[in-house]
């Protein structure tokens, strides 16, 4: 199951163990496209995949497929991904060097990022998950 799959019918799940409607989570979250997640068009933005997160108080993991039991909590406030990404580096002894070639992602995205022109979508922020032995919640500083 890839990962558009494995987020659509996470979030369906959610969805029906909530007793809510796609639009009850629509109007929640202040964004009208639900239905192109539910359906596997494509996975959410950095910043709607937290609001969803939050609005289910699950963790980022659980959300995307990658746990299978949902933790119920309240997470901090995330930092921009340009303040967390330089902490997570540090406290896991990676450079950007090293981060680039292991994950395949050019060093000018990871600076990009660093500057806060923009942040990683899911799959980059797997990428970097898996290769620094961490969950999404701990990369994105909402642990």
């Amino acid at each position: 199951m890839d990962k558009l799959s494995n987020f659509g019918k996470r979030l369906k799940d959610l969805i029906e163990e909530k007793q809510i409607t796609p639009d009850d989570l629509s109007k929640a979250i202040n964004y009208n496209q639900v239905y192109h997640w539910l359906a596997g068009d494509y996975i959410p933005s950095f910043s709607n995949l937290i609001k969803i997160a939050d609005y289910f108080q699950c963790t980022l993991d659980y959300l995307t497929g990658k746990e299978s039991e949902s933790l119920s909590d309240t997470f901090k406030s995330c930092p921009s991904f340009a303040e967390r990404l330089p902490f997570v580096l540090k406290a896991k002894g990676f450079t950007i060097y090293r981060l680039s070639k292991l994950t395949k992602i050019d060093k000018r995205t990871i600076y990009d990022w660093l500057h806060n022109l923009y942040v990683p979508q899911l799959d980059n922020l797997d990428k970097i998950a898996s290769v620094l032995d961490c969950t999404l919640d701990y990369l994105v500083g909402r642990e």
